[in-house]
């Protein structure tokens, strides 16, 4: 993503009225947000004023939409806009596959818990555009996280079939497999943080296997890798939350949650209250105290 950020800068010096490309600044900004290869604070001006001037430049802009109600739900919390956006987005173009995922994943499910909706509208962006591994990629998570682990299972491999060479679908995979399937998702896994340079996204997830595995030993180990990377790079409070859980520290975990939270982490806004890799933590009331501050922090959905 970085590398796509700096050619839509080019592009938008070249032609400052192209609209399209303001909604490819957007994002790949909150992309790298979600994902934690940068801080929310430091790309949230950036996402937000880019897809804005997109639609300035083009009202009709379904990319626009789309990505002024992606940040607004990352950065903002805000889901009653972030609604209203995708919504628009998709009135302006219903076969806009991209907004349709991002509507059925990160919307409906993260942050609405409208799980066979989602699903709906995730199969619906599939039937659009069927060669794309992303898409169905996306599916897999929306299949995931409603708990059907037999059809994201495969799913995600048609996604890793269509596309190789792709780390969010071999991390789709192995984020599905970790129901029950511990040994192959320990293999996906592992090839997911090599493929993604060991980001800790990937360390996450494989931290969140060995630790339902009961293996703390492992899991302690990936905690302790990251924490040292943390004193070197930014790494995501949320995902130090994770990896603490699966080692057994839940006091640490808690920590980190409430500072995720507090710094309004992007990837901990999208994936606190209904990704799969947070379900043990919101068993515990502390967690599901910071659950009901994010909720009232954001007018009614």
């Amino acid at each position: 993503m970085p590398p796509a950020l700096d050619l839509f800068r080019k592009v938008v010096e070249l032609d400052p009225g192209y609209s399209l490309a303001w909604a490819g600044i957007a994002e790949a900004s909150t992309w790298l947000a979600i994902t934690g290869f940068v801080r929310g604070s430091e790309s949230k001006a950036q996402a937000m004023a880019a897809a804005t001037r997109s639609i300035e430049l083009d009202p009709g802009s379904a990319a626009g939409h789309t990505m002024l109600g992606c940040a607004t739900l990352v950065f903002e919390n805000n889901r009653t806009m972030a609604g209203q956006e995708f919504e628009r987005a998709l009135e302006l173009n219903p076969s806009y596959a991209l907004g349709r995922s991002w509507y059925a994943l990160f919307y409906l499910q993260w942050a609405r818990g409208d799980f066979e909706r989602g699903i709906a509208e995730a199969r619906r962006a599939l039937d659009i555009d069927p060669l794309s591994a992303y898409v169905a990629m996306i599916l897999a998570c929306c299949l995931c996280t409603a708990g059907r682990m037999d059809e994201a299972i495969e799913t995600a491999r048609r996604a890793v079939q269509q596309a190789p060479e792709s780390f969010v679908a071999r991390w789709a995979l192995g984020v599905s497999e970790t129901a029950g399937r511990f040994e192959e998702a320990v293999s996906t896994l592992e090839a997911a943080v090599g493929m993604s340079g060991r980001h800790s996204i990937a360390f996450t997830s494989l931290a969140g296997v060995f630790g339902q595995w009961g293996k703390r030993t492992e899991a302690s180990a990936l905690h302790r890798e990251l924490m040292e990377l943390a004193s070197r790079v930014y790494v995501p409070a949320a995902h130090l939350g994770l990896t603490a859980e699966a080692a057994g520290q839940r006091e640490e975990a808690l920590a980190f949650a409430r500072r995720a939270w507090d710094e309004r982490e992007p990837p901990f806004i999208l994936h606190a209250r209904h990704f799969p890799e947070y379900r043990t933590l919101r068993s515990d009331p502390r967690f599901a105290a910071i659950l009901r501050e994010m909720d009232s922090s954001v007018a009614p959905c």
